[in-house]
């Protein structure tokens, strides 16, 4: 029987078949994940890393990193990021970000799962700064 992280994984690999797991710190990365135009980043296209949190799924996920780190073409500022580290290589950026509602059912079909937190992100990219 599949373990709730292996079910997770595989619905993420249902969106973004080319998915990377490591196993130690339960880190996901996305490699090409796209930015639209008038989000107005420096960049087309990232690589995201996020975690299963320690006490998943009854605990929430909170935060996404994004590699290359990320700038806004107007010049703003951009707030709740800081530079960070992740298992996979490159210059990393952890964007603050918090899913609005968490509500796990039995199985990631039945409730909030961790592709719902990843689609989330788009929305936290569309808000810029």
């Amino acid at each position: 029987m599949k373990t709730r992280i292996d079910q997770e994984l595989d619905l993420l690999r249902s969106v973004f078949p080319d998915l990377e797991y490591r196993e130690e710190g339960r880190w996901v990365r996305v490699p090409r994940y796209i930015l639209h135009e008038e989000w107005g980043w420096n960049t087309e296209q990232v690589a995201i890393a996020f975690q299963f949190p320690a006490g998943f799924p009854g605990q929430k996920p909170y935060g996404f990193h994004v590699s290359p780190p990320l700038h806004l073409t107007s010049g703003v500022a951009v707030l709740n990021v800081g530079s960070s580290e992740s298992p996979f290589p490159g210059n990393w950026q952890k964007f603050s970000w918090d899913m609005p509602e968490w509500a796990p059912g039995d199985t990631p079909t039945t409730g909030s799962n961790m592709l719902d937190f990843v689609v989330t992100f788009a929305y936290r990219l569309q808000q810029g700064a």
